[in-house]
């Protein structure tokens, strides 16, 4: 018997993991299956239909006697977001010689991901917040940036920024949705050609390595970061921290990702 590429036989002496006395029962089979490393699940996965990436983010395979299902699990990393349905890999079994089964002895199904609406809820600090990885991020979703701008007034770019050009954001508090600029740092502010922002502001740039901006197939992972003049005086020191990286399985448009909350 074959599934996802995993082949499990019968033998009068079994004498590897993947041989089985001959007449056992789904237990037995299920068992076996279930007793594959995962680094071998991984490699027929990946043989068998699966790209690399997603066939690396299998996490867990489990038999459950009760209800005789052997089950594939995967992890919600992105590179699992294009998983659409393993069943393309992880084929009804497959039997040779005499066997045969019924509908009800080898099937296929396929129950994607949960989603819900999630609050990612950001800390007032870059330091108290640290760097945090967001999974399957969704239009029904929110990132909570109240804690950062503690009720300061907050302004949103209506359009999506090309952060390659010198915007100037001035002294006001924004929250800017970016493209065709993967990461930030403070050189990228306040010099000749290049963003800048003034005195006392506090802003949320979202920026990601996209080249345009829109919905196509090339979707790029989101940067998030507090961008902040850290000088108390009249002077601006640009301070850039990274506190987030967003994937999600589609690109997304102006006003899906950011939120104060």
């Amino acid at each position: 018997m074959t599934i996802g590429g995993i082949t499990l036989t019968t033998a009068a002496a079994p004498a590897t993991p993947l041989e089985i006395a001959a007449n056992q029962d789904a237990d037995a089979i299920g068992t076996a299956f279930a007793a594959v490393s995962l680094a071998s699940w991984k490699t027929a996965l990946d043989a068998a239909g699966l790209t690399t990436a997603e066939a690396n983010e299998l996490v867990s395979v489990a038999y459950n006697s009760s209800t005789d299902k052997l089950s594939f699990a995967f992890s919600t990393a992105a590179a699992a977001q294009t998983i659409a349905n393993p069943a393309a890999a992880i084929t009804d079994p497959a039997v040779t010689g005499a066997a045969v089964l019924d509908a009800t002895e080898g099937g296929t199904g396929f129950v994607p991901r949960a989603e819900s609406a999630d609050r990612f809820v950001f800390e007032a600090t870059g330091a108290a917040n640290g760097a945090d990885i967001i999974n399957n991020f969704d239009v029904s979703d929110t990132l909570d940036f109240k804690a950062y701008f503690n009720g300061a007034p907050v302004n949103f770019a209506t359009v999506i920024l090309d952060n390659s050009i010198a915007w100037s954001f001035g002294t006001l508090n924004w929250i800017v949705q970016g493209y065709n600029k993967g990461t930030l740092a403070a050189s990228d502010f306040n010099g000749p050609g290049e963003m800048s922002i003034g005195n006392g502001a506090k802003n949320v740039f979202i920026t990601t390595a996209d080249a345009d901006g829109v919905a196509d197939a090339t979707n790029q992972p989101y940067s998030v970061y507090y961008v902040y003049d850290s000088d108390a005086t009249a002077g601006v020191s640009v301070a850039v921290q990274l506190v987030g990286t967003v994937n999600s399985a589609a690109e997304l448009n102006v006003g899906t990702i950011i939120g104060v909350g």
